[in-house]
């Protein structure tokens, strides 16, 4: 299956809508082609209106799964690694590049389930999309709980193929507004107890939500000039009830003290994933440079004391 080349371009908290591009949509320019009558038809596809990445696994800038929206809001989605292309229509929904932007993907070996969500008032209820490698065809259904808040993301994290969470973020101070979790591959869903709610600037963009256990979970907002890292990055190790900020301590490439208050910070800094490999939790990084990033990661095995490991 030929594969679409998208230009992913990031601006701001919410990608813009892009026009259309030469080589997906021919340009916009009408093609024909002739009929067994020997009469013509315009066979032009629908112009392109938006274009991105979706959020994948937990990680927003996992590139495997990206999109396109046409002018008859039909949602493409691109999984890469399936090479897949699966053209999706979701009935009453806006399916614009906002409410894309702030859905999900899970991916398996051969299943997958897409989140998505509308930002209508009163809000609509959210729809999982289970895909398939190799069937062009999805199935739609309505997520089995009730909400009256139109979230400004929508977060999906699996543990294994049955058990699962939704973490949903809005509101004014983009606060995990609620978290729910099922145990039978999202036939139903049970709210979870949340405590202490993190909380972030009201335009920030979630860059990574996930639970890696039942009881270990991870949360981070996007880089933000001379903002404190600890600010931003959040985990739980009691299933999602209590939520904490992470704080590094200095190294002498990525930090530097704060003249307030003496505080070590990465500045520009974001934990774009969150990890456990080989007896270790791996907090993935990367920091702003010229045109450019930086990568490096620090590692735990208590999720208390954390050790600066370069890339």
């Amino acid at each position: 299956m030929k594969k679409r080349i998208l230009t992913i371009l990031l601006s701001g908290l919410m990608l813009a809508n892009l026009n259309a591009c030469d080589d997906v949509t021919n340009g916009g320019i009408p093609n024909e082609t002739t009929n067994e009558s020997g009469s013509t038809e315009d066979i032009t596809e629908p112009k392109i209106k938006a274009e991105g990445i979706m959020a994948c696994n937990g990680c927003y800038y996992n590139s495997d799964t990206t999109y396109t929206i046409n002018q008859n809001n039909e949602l493409t989605l691109y999984v890469d690694s399936w090479n897949e292309t699966f053209v999706i229509r979701i009935p009453d929904m806006h399916v614009v590049a906002e409410t894309v932007q702030a859905s999900s993907v899970v991916l398996w070996d051969d299943q997958g389930i897409m989140v998505f969500g509308d930002f209508s008032q009163p809000a609509k209820p959210i729809k999982m999309i289970r895909l398939a490698k190799g069937n062009p065809q999805v199935t739609i259904e309505n997520i089995s709980y009730e909400t009256n808040v139109a979230y400004a993301f929508n977060y999906c994290s699996f543990i294994d193929e049955q058990i699962g969470y939704l973490l949903h973020f809005g509101g004014e101070n983009n606060e995990l507004s609620k978290m729910v979790k099922t145990v039978d591959g999202g036939e139903t869903w049970e709210s979870q107890k949340i405590e202490n709610v993190p909380s972030f600037r009201w335009n920030d963009r979630i860059i990574c939500a996930k639970m890696i256990d039942e009881k270990i979970g991870f949360i981070s907002a996007g880089h933000r000039a001379d903002d404190n890292f600890s600010k931003r990055t959040y985990i739980t190790a009691d299933g999602g009830e209590n939520w904490n900020s992470i704080v590094l301590p200095p190294n002498d490439y990525y930090t530097r003290g704060d003249s307030n208050s003496q505080d070590t910070y990465i500045p520009s800094g974001e934990a774009y994933d969150f990890l456990y490999q080989d007896g270790l939790y791996v907090l993935c990084l990367r920091q702003k440079r010229e045109n450019d990033f930086v990568y490096f990661k620090y590692v735990s095995t208590d999720l208390t004391t954390w050790s600066f490991v370069e890339s």
